[in-house]
């Protein structure tokens, strides 16, 4: 009865977002991240989710407006327009880094390192050059990708 002003989330909305949670810690037991690290996070874990799951394009395109709302949890000082931006671009450029990965399985996702722990937010993602922390990033990373696969 008191709970009548309180928004409902879609319960796989709240799934997806405690998985990737999982995810963030899972990450910062490799290295710590910022705010908007983790929010990169966030972006990539529901990339991964959403094309592992039976979700209608519509239900996908409501869980990134909810990812949106989660930016000022995350010190996402953007506009919510700017930030669906970066959200679209930041799943072009996830697809780019796992097309690389296919061509090439020595591959390991300096872009995504960039994003997560170099340069998060940015508008033109970059390669990380630091290969030692890239190799060992991308250990942890295709750990991260079986648990959000399944």
């Amino acid at each position: 009865m008191f709970n009548l002003f309180k928004s409902k989330t879609n319960p796989i909305f709240e799934e997806i977002l405690k998985t990737s949670k999982e995810q963030i810690k899972d990450l910062e037991n490799y290295k710590t991240l910022t705010p908007n690290g983790k929010y990169e996070v966030l972006i990539f874990s529901a990339y991964v989710i959403l094309n592992s799951q039976d979700l209608s394009g519509n239900e996908k395109l409501k869980y990134l407006k909810f990812l949106n709302g989660l930016r000022k949890d995350y010190q996402v000082n953007l506009s919510k327009n700017k930030t669906f931006d970066l959200i679209s671009s930041r799943i072009d450029f996830i697809e780019s880094e796992f097309q690389k990965q296919e061509d090439s399985k020595q591959y390991f996702f300096p872009g995504l390192y960039n994003i997560f722990y170099e340069n998060p937010l940015t508008d033109k993602p970059q390669y990380s050059t630091n290969l030692p922390e890239n190799a060992k990033f991308a250990i942890m990373l295709s750990l991260c990708i079986k648990d959000l696969s399944q």
